[in-house]
């Protein structure tokens, strides 16, 4: 009896350990994707933080505006804009919690909606009314919280995704379309850290579209395609690379399906024809060494990633795509 008792002691403490460490793991995680949410800005803009606060479980709050507040400090440093956004953050935390725990459940998709745009919409109006209000500006920032709001209506859609659904076959419409949402703002979010001559985001985003192409057909590599597409042209100011990505991604999904040397060839190609059209040689020459670098990471996949990636984008459990 006395070892039964000290068995399950033991397995009760394990057990405590593994639900302190997954809890951990989990707030980790909810302030890392506040940093990265909160990094996806664009002209002065960074609306996108402010939806993944809105959008997250209310335990998790607390850790994703924390996260969004080093990711705000780091774009803008000790600024007007940091303070707004941090406020920003901080009033959608709060009405999503406030909703979540008042109204039923079933409408926490457009409660998170609500509080994000609400929250922009409202600190905007404020910076702008310290100094002057005019109507540009409402519409400035009625287009802001617009973009927070329906952000956080994909985010919540995203983390609402059962994580039964292993295969991209199994996606809903609404599902697929929040997963390249994130897609998107993931790579938007990469911009903001260059290293050296080279973009982590245009790297990452080519490798995706290449294995989305080589392993999905042509439904995904277009659609990857062209989210990556127009999310790194905007980035970079260089518009060749809408085309090229997009471009690139469909015709590798229709002839180099199963074929990842294809795969990659294909969207080198692709970028690089359509770099003929870049005023700027020298920036087109280090996007098409980022697509290079791309496609050898691609090629030199081990067997096990073509595996998880194949069984992703399968329709069945027949391995193929290797």
């Amino acid at each position: 009896m006395y070892e039964t008792l000290k068995i399950n002691v033991k397995n009760n403490s394990d057990e405590s350990v593994r639900n302190l460490m997954s809890a951990v793991v989990k707030q980790l995680a909810a302030g890392i994707g506040g940093f990265m949410a909160s990094c996806a800005a664009f002209q002065g803009f960074a609306p996108f933080g402010v939806s993944l606060c809105a959008a997250v479980s209310p335990v998790y709050i607390p850790a994703c505006v924390l996260g969004c507040t080093a990711g705000f400090f780091y774009v803008y440093g000790l600024s007007v804009l940091t303070l707004r956004y941090i406020a920003a953050v901080s009033v959608a935390g709060i009405f999503s919690y406030i909703l979540r725990r008042s109204f039923r459940t079933d409408f926490h998709r457009y409660f998170s909606a609500f509080s994000a745009f609400a929250a922009v919409l409202s600190t905007g109006l404020v910076l702008s009314l310290s100094i002057t209000l005019s109507s540009e500006e409402i519409l400035i920032y009625s287009a802001e919280a617009t973009a927070s709001g329906v952000g956080a209506w994909f985010y919540d859609r995203f983390l609402s995704i059962s994580p039964v659904k292993k295969k991209a076959s199994q996606l809903s419409g609404s599902e697929l379309a929040s997963v390249l949402t994130v897609f998107c703002l993931i790579l938007l979010a990469m911009c903001s850290f260059p290293v050296s001559v080279f973009s982590p985001a245009v790297i990452v985003g080519a490798y995706v579209v290449m294995v989305s192409a080589a392993f999905g057909g042509e439904k995904y590599g277009a659609l990857s395609g062209i989210c990556a597409g127009v999310v790194l042209g905007i980035s970079h100011s260089t518009g060749f690379v809408t085309g090229g990505i997009a471009l690139g991604g469909l015709l590798a999904g229709i002839y180099g399906r199963r074929n990842r040397f294809i795969s990659a060839v294909i969207v080198i190609l692709s970028v690089a024809l359509t770099a003929f059209a870049a005023q700027d040689i020298n920036a087109a020459i280090y996007i098409i060494c980022d697509v290079g670098i791309s496609a050898v990471l691609f090629v030199l996949m081990p067997k096990k990633l073509r595996k998880f990636y194949a069984s992703v984008f399968s329709q069945s459990d027949n391995g193929a795509y290797l």
